[in-house]
């Protein structure tokens, strides 16, 4: 092997999530859920960020001092930020599965409860189990392409999310890349930062008091359906409509408040 000395000058690095490939994405992604000393994790992500981008370095080691590697590596702390799906498309099994969009546009308002459920879980708990529901909600078999090429496309090219079908494909995914879905996860959570910024009042920190999550999104949407009959179709409405729905109703509901404090103190 040769080596590699990393220059900062010289070489340009992917600086955002989203810049990563899907290999660089579940490399780095098992790194920083490893456990190692800081220094040598950073330097273990700086060294895959610099393996896809230099044309020479595919079988050198790379040495990088501790401000390289912290510069370089900056924007993969704090949380991800990662709104592209992992990848397009996976083979699990004899079976290729479709990947969500990018922000979860194409999500429906039933999709995202059952993901965020499974993925507070996993934040939770660790446990694999809740990770591999998360990847088998957002993985789903394709839709046939005569679906796909009709007028009344809606754009999202996996078929309709089957709860039922969840168990089996959930334990298909015990078998799948721990590198894969950690990076599914991580694309969740920059799909969650997306939407709470452009629905703040939605998305609130929750106190240690707070009602599981999964629990709060079905009283939103009872609140939506306004009665039982339209609660299935709520659930399959398009995510950002029901998100735009309740932020409307979340400000009207504070304006009502505000001119009751104003009546009151008249």
């Amino acid at each position: 092997m040769k080596e590699l000395f990393f220059d900062p000058k010289r070489h340009k690095l992917p600086s955002d999530w989203n810049a990563l490939s899907a290999e660089q994405l579940e490399y780095c992604c098992l790194q920083l859920h490893s456990q190692m000393p800081d220094l040598h994790r950073k330097q273990k992500l700086m060294a895959a960020l610099v393996y896809y981008h230099l044309p020479d370095a595919g079988k050198a080691v790379v040495f990088a001092d501790k401000e390289d590697a912290e510069q370089a590596t900056k924007f993969l702390y704090g949380g991800s930020k990662r709104t592209k799906a992992p990848r397009q498309s996976i083979r699990l099994g004899w079976q290729w599965l479709e990947g969500p969009a990018d922000k979860l546009s194409t999500s429906t308002f039933g999709e995202f409860i059952l993901a965020e459920a499974a993925f507070s879980e996993w934040a939770r708990s660790g446990k694999g189990q809740a990770l591999d529901r998360l990847c088998a909600i957002l993985y789903r078999p394709s839709k046939p392409f005569w679906q796909r090429l009709s007028a009344d496309f809606d754009g999202d090219r996996r078929i309709r999310l089957n709860s039922n079908m969840l168990g089996d494909r959930s334990k298909a995914f015990a078998k799948a890349e721990e590198g894969f879905k950690l990076a599914v996860a991580a694309y969740f959570v920059g799909s969650l930062d997306a939407l709470a910024s452009s629905f703040p009042k939605l998305f609130q920190k929750a106190g240690p008091k707070a009602q599981p999550s999964r629990a709060i999104w079905m009283k939103a949407a009872a609140r939506l359906a306004d009665g039982l009959p339209n609660y299935d179709a709520i659930l399959k409405t398009r995510l950002s409509l029901a998100l735009f729905q309740l932020s409307e109703m979340a400000e009207e509901a504070e304006r009502i408040k505000e001119a009751t404090e104003k009546m009151r103190k008249k």
